[in-house]
């Protein structure tokens, strides 16, 4: 911007992109006159608005459903949820939402075949799509997946509160979501605290419902489906002729730990339930060239 000396009438160049939005007072540099000057506040583009952005979250516990739901209500987002893969995929055609929230482990279809689906209908191909893992592991934090199987994004149940909506806003505005900070007031703290117990208390409410073999299925489901998310290399070595059960020996294991907790005695029912949900993945769907 060009300023003049209301003394001697000479004119100054300002660097109004360095100053924008000060009060500053500038020497006049022929007589030296004091000149105040306004800098008009730079034109700031508004933030893209996500208000009203359609948010269907695509899992078996409704508590955990409707948990999730307060988080994208508070960022402005309308929420819908569905329970298992084919009544996600009839809300889609009816509802037809920006973005969906797929539990990996998601009952009926898998959240690896919803994806599919999803991709091959015309017009819907678009639709942003974030994988939620059920991190059966408690102790794997920053985990990253070897294969998305078509997703967009994908989010780990503990990083709900903080991660979510950057997510979601990321992928309507076509960038990559940043990486998010805790929030910051004590206040925050502790809303975001009350939501995490209520993430908590619902994946453990979806394991105590139901008979006990029922229960050790859904968990076998659970685990398997992870195992998925975070292991394709595993998976396309298993297809490509390794035994599964030697493949995936670690992660088994690991299942046991896991199973002796919830179902003390049950020592063989792991590996057991593990390796035919797994097998029946390699089978299925995921065992295309």
């Amino acid at each position: 911007m060009i300023i003049q000396c209301p003394s001697c009438s000479a004119r100054a160049r300002l660097d109004e992109k360095r100053h924008a939005g000060r009060k500053l007072k500038i020497k006049c540099p022929a007589c030296g006159e004091a000149i105040r000057v306004d800098v008009p506040a730079a034109d700031k583009k508004a933030a893209p608005s996500h208000s009203g952005t359609r948010v269907l979250v695509a899992h078996a516990d409704p508590v955990l459903c409707e948990t999730i739901g307060k988080v994208v209500e508070s960022a402005g987002m309308q929420f819908r949820q569905s329970c298992d893969g084919d009544s996600a995929l009839t809300l889609l055609e009816s509802w037809k939402p920006q973005i969906m929230v797929v539990d990996v482990a998601l009952p009926g279809l898998y959240a690896f075949e919803v994806v599919e689906r999803v991709r091959s209908r015309k017009g819907q191909e678009h639709v942003g799509i974030i994988l939620l893992s059920s991190v059966y592991n408690k102790a794997a934090y920053k985990r990253r997946p070897t294969d998305l199987y078509g997703a967009d994004d994908y989010i780990e149940q503990h990083h709900i509160p903080d991660d979510l909506v950057p997510k979601i806003q990321a992928l309507l505005e076509g960038r990559q979501a940043p990486a998010v900070r805790p929030p910051g007031s004590e206040v925050e703290k502790r809303e975001w605290d009350d939501v995490n117990r209520q993430i908590q208390q619902a994946g453990e409410h979806r394991l105590e419902s139901g008979e006990e073999m029922e229960r050790a299925r859904q968990l076998a489901r659970i685990i398997a489906s992870d195992i998925a998310l975070y292991h394709h290399d595993k998976l396309d070595q298993v297809r490509a002729g390794m035994n599964l059960a030697d493949c995936f020996r670690a992660e088994i294991d690991e299942a046991a730990r896991l199973f002796l907790e919830r179902f003390p005695g049950r020592e063989g029912l792991a590996g057991r339930l593990v390796v035919e949900v797994l097998q029946d993945l390699v089978d299925g769907r995921l065992n295309r060239p």
